[in-house]
């Protein structure tokens, strides 16, 4: 059986059972209702029996036609309640009382009108004295009745509120004995269906502990057809699968652990290819700038414009190569760890100066303003180099980028430990769907075939990771069509995380 036939099997045991019991005290509560019904009926019966005993005292005593109308009213009165359907059983001795008072009142009546009409026509003593001898024993006869009537009504009624007593106590030891047996019911059922419930996910939570400790040779043994017979014998596949997972992984790991090795060789030989690299190509890259120059400046001889302009571009392609070897090995180097910041006190304007020195011939070149906004002068202590070519790396791009108006440096007023420098440019700026290309190795902006911006790639990257070296960070806003802004946010005092 599913666990949901089982709670609702519970629910219908529980519903049915309360149903019985409020049926039971629904009918006591009819049958108590019924009789404290009659019980008041009772009452007011015997209300009025004695209102009526006292006004048939009053007309014995007067004799008046008003106590007459009155005695006769009362006691249609009481025969109606009499006359109920839920009394007439009751009240069948009461009723023939009542009926017996009726007729004695009536020969009373008509004694009373016989002795009227024997004093009208002057009727002898003898008839006179005979009526009232008559009413004597009439007279007597109603006392006698409605005394009978008081004491039935007086009987009954006592004889009814014990009934409705009874009936209470026995109502109240019935629903109290049937709640009892409800509830040990509805508790017995409720363990037993729980108890088929909660064992097996014992026994599932159980397994999954000893499972998860390690042992995958364990297996969970649930005999029920319901939803947990079926866990357990999902859980126990999905146990197989892991551990043929787990001696997979173990086989993966061995290759790992080889793999590792052979990736340790190839990074040491990758070091020497770098070493070597840094050697045989910079330094020849090196005497060709520096010959160009020699050149350039008419020391061996002089140049023809045609010849210069050569020159230039053979130094300015030299200038650009020997970045990108120079870029390669700074990101070979602080990928692998290599890299240690050498930490020193310095001035910020200084650095700014310094590249805005280094950038001013370029940007003069494309007729931009090279600003600055440095409100006061801020001590840093980091590492120098680092700071300059971070921020050397973001003004090359910005005149990059940048074909009319100007590119500012910027520092805000430091805030605690951190300091904001931004570098401000009015360029082409930067499509929303191009934001994601930002600060990833050999990703450009422009890539389409006729792109007359120089480069490989890699400034924005290589800013990127040395700012996160010295403990800070690097932002971007622009808008596309009308420049952008790089926030580089970096410690004042760099601290070692």
């Amino acid at each position: 059986m599913k666990i949901k036939n089982k709670l609702y099997m519970s629910a219908a045991i529980s519903i049915s059972l309360t149903i019985i019991l409020a049926l039971v005290l629904f009918y006591f509560s009819n049958e108590i209702t019924s009789e404290l019904g009659k019980e008041e009926l009772v009452k007011e019966l015997a209300d009025g029996t004695m209102k009526l005993y006292i006004v048939t005292s009053e007309y014995l005593a007067f004799h008046e036609v008003r106590m007459e109308q009155q005695w006769q009213s009362k006691f249609n009165s009481l025969m109606e309640l009499i006359n109920k359907e839920e009394t007439s059983v009751l009240l069948e001795i009461v009723q023939t009382n009542y009926e017996s008072l009726n007729d004695t009142f009536i020969q009373l009546k008509a004694n009373y009108t016989e002795r009227e009409e024997l004093l009208k026509t002057n009727a002898s003593q003898e008839e006179v004295d005979r009526t009232i001898i008559i009413e004597e024993r009439l007279a007597a006869q109603m006392r006698l009745n409605s005394q009978k009537i008081l004491a039935n009504m007086l009987r009954i009624s006592t004889e009814l509120h014990q009934e409705v007593m009874v009936m209470k106590k026995t109502r109240n030891s019935f629903v109290l004995v049937l709640a009892i047996l409800i509830v040990s019911i509805i508790g017995t059922s409720t363990f037993f269906i729980t108890r088929t419930i909660t064992k097996p996910i014992e026994e599932l939570v159980r397994g999954a502990n000893i499972i998860g400790g390690g042992n995958l040779e364990h297996r969970i043994d649930i005999k029920s057809r319901d939803e947990t017979g079926y866990l357990s014998q999902a859980f126990n596949e999905m146990v197989d699968k892991l551990k043929l997972y787990r001696e997979h992984l173990e086989e993966m790991n061995i290759e790992l652990e080889h793999a590792n090795i052979r990736l340790q060789e190839i990074d040491r030989l990758k070091s020497i290819f770098l070493s070597s690299m840094s050697h045989e190509l910079r330094t020849p890259l090196n005497s060709i700038i520096g010959y160009t120059g020699v050149i350039l400046q008419g020391m061996s001889g002089e140049v023809n414009e045609e010849q210069r302009k050569q020159l230039i571009m053979v130094k300015n392609s030299s200038n650009h190569l020997l970045s990108l070897i120079n870029d390669i090995l700074d990101i070979s180097k602080i990928e692998a760890g290599k890299v240690e910041l050498s930490l020193e006190e310095f001035s910020l304007d200084d650095v700014v100066r310094e590249v805005v020195e280094n950038f001013s011939t370029a940007a003069s070149e494309k007729g931009l303003e090279l600003l600055t906004e440095m409100p006061q002068e801020i001590m840093l202590f980091s590492d120098r180099r680092r700071m300059s070519q971070v921020l050397m790396n973001l003004v090359s791009n910005a005149i990059k980028f940048t074909d009319r108006g100007s590119i500012k440096i910027a520092d805000k007023i430091p805030e605690d430990n951190n300091l904001e420098i931004r570098v401000i440019d009015t360029g082409r700026g930067i499509k929303q769907e191009d934001m994601d290309k930002l600060f990833k190795p050999f990703q450009q902006i422009d890539v389409s075939l006729n792109n007359k911006r120089e480069g490989t790639g890699l400034g924005l990257y290589l800013a990127k990771i040395l700012v996160t070296l010295m403990g800070g960070d690097i932002s971007v806003k622009s808008e596309y069509g009308r420049g952008s802004e790089f926030t580089l946010t970096i410690q004042l005092k760099y601290e070692e995380e």
